[in-house]
């Protein structure tokens, strides 16, 4: 089985963090001041697509981290 670079997963959650914060800024936003329902309904969904790509992102960079220390640690031990 060939190893997967623990570089690759920390690169694709900061891509992830830094495509969040670009689809956050332009489509969620700030919240309209007095939204129809239909202004309303779009805002909420553009905002939990923004926090489902931040928590995608988030769970691969920790994911990334924690296999990067336990190699190095595991070179060191080992």
């Amino acid at each position: 089985m060939r190893k997967f670079p623990t570089s690759l997963l920390i690169a694709i959650g900061f891509f992830l963090i830094l495509t969040w914060l670009v689809y956050a800024t332009v489509f969620a936003g700030i919240p309209y001041p007095d939204p129809t329902p239909e202004m309303a309904a779009n805002y909420s969904f553009h905002t939990r697509v923004s926090n489902i790509i931040l928590a995608l992102g988030l769970g691969t960079l920790v994911v990334g981290m924690i296999s990067g220390v336990s190699s190095l640690l595991l070179k060191k031990l080992g």
